[in-house]
This record gives C-alpha cells, sequence and structure tokens, in this order.
C-alpha cells in the first residue's frame, strides 16, 4: 500500500507498520509533524476491517493532533498510533510489550498514551519495554507522579477546546457547532455526564498536562 495515495495523507512526515507474528500485534504508527517537537497522541485498539482503514483513521487523527497541538500552545507535533485487533480479545501482556519494544525503534520521536480500547493498566505494560509513554497510572514512576486516566479532560477539552465549557448542549446547538461525540471513545461516559447543568468555568487543556509530564520524563532525543 502506498500511503501518499490515500486522500488523507497530508504530507505526514512517517506512516509506518508494526508487526510482530508471535504476539499478534499488528497496526500502524503516524506522524504527521514535528516542526514544533516530537509527536503526542494516544494509542487506538480497534478491530477495524482491514489495513486500509486502519491506515486511514492513523492519518486523519494524527493529523488532528498537530492542530490540538499547536492550538494548546505546547512544543509538541502530532502524532497517533493504531492497533489492529479487539481489545476484549486479542489484548494481552506479551502483545502490549511487543508492542512497547516497537515504540523504541521510533527513538522518542512519538510520545503516546491511552485512546479507545487501551487503558492505564495498559500503558503499564507498554511502559515496561518502552519509556516514550504518558498517561500511566497515578503515584510516582522512576519519581515521576504519574497523570492517570486522561478521559475526563479529554472530554472535556475535544467538546470546547478554546477552554470555556458551555451550560449544556442546546448553547452549543444555538452557536452552530456540533457536538460531534465519537461513540467509540472510552472517555463518552465523561462528555455525556458533562451535559447537564455543569455550570461555566475555565479548564486545563489536557495537552498541557501532556507536555509537562512528557518533559519531566526526561525522555532521551
Amino acid at each position: 500500500m502506498d500511503f501518499r495515495t490515500l486522500p488523507d495523507y497530508r504530507g505526514h512526515k512517517l506512516v509506518a507498520m508494526i508487526h510482530d507474528e508471535q504476539t499478534g500485534l499488528h497496526g500502524f504508527i503516524a506522524i504527521h509533524n514535528d516542526v514544533l517537537g516530537p509527536a503526542l497522541g494516544g494509542t487506538r485498539m480497534y478491530p477495524y476491517p482491514n489495513d486500509l482503514a486502519a491506515v486511514t483513521d492513523v492519518l486523519r487523527l494524527s493529523r488532528g493532533m498537530t492542530y490540538k497541538a499547536a492550538l494548546a500552545g505546547v512544543k509538541f507535533g502530532g502524532g497517533k498510533a493504531v492497533l489492529v485487533g479487539d481489545p476484549k480479545k486479542d489484548k494481552n501482556e506479551a502483545y502490549l510489550r511487543a508492542y512497547g519494544r516497537r515504540l523504541n525503534y521510533l527513538n522518542g520521536a512519538f510520545l503516546t498514551g491511552e485512546d479507545v480500547g487501551i487503558a492505564v493498566a495498559d500503558i503499564e505494560i507498554v511502559a515496561k519495554e518502552a519509556p516514550y509513554v504518558n498517561g500511566r497510572s497515578e503515584g510516582l514512576h522512576d519519581g515521576v507522579k504519574g497523570s492517570g486516566d486522561p478521559s475526563p479532560v479529554t472530554a472535556r477539552e475535544r467538546d470546547h477546546p478554546d477552554g470555556v465549557e458551555p451550560l449544556h448542549a442546546g448553547e452549543r446547538e444555538r452557536a452552530g457547532r456540533q457536538l460531534g461525540l465519537d461513540r467509540r471513545a472510552r472517555d463518552e461516559r465523561h462528555a455525556v455526564a458533562r451535559l447537564h447543568g455543569a455550570p461555566h468555568r475555565l479548564l486545563q487543556p489536557q495537552l498541557e498536562a501532556d507536555a509537562e509530564i512528557a518533559q519531566t520524563h526526561a525522555l532521551p532525543a
């Protein structure tokens, strides 16, 4: 497959297939842009029907992360990883550790964490093989405090990235906005819960927190 011929290819810096026959690991990592710094983006595990669907998703998601990082004002680029498989059936420690070893091939060019199908406990396993992760469980890890599950903050920020949360969904509709929930997302429950009478308040962008975590890890270049 020539990734450059796909409609969602937008000058991505890297699109790589990762595979491990022994564990069944199969997926793709994409780095859309690294002008501001190493690419930052979650790892999604989903039973895509074919490689084309998986590559299309990783191209779109990595590009979105570039814009998200730029809007948040952090020195990171945009990236994403997608793993092809059913997280309820195909995911185990050997699988996740194999994924961690594949992350090491990029030597810190891509920093990742939780997304659809990947939980904090999974990231803890990946971290046994690779230091290039954030969103680890709360507590200290080699002297660095883990941030825990980022999905509650992700749900808030993706819904209103300029930092002001509306009172309810009706306000957004009157402003001509679309909520556009991703029904597969782990953080859907947090986004839905927020639609019922929450007061206005300022939000701390998730990427600023991710950036701080990544920097305090002192990850190798």
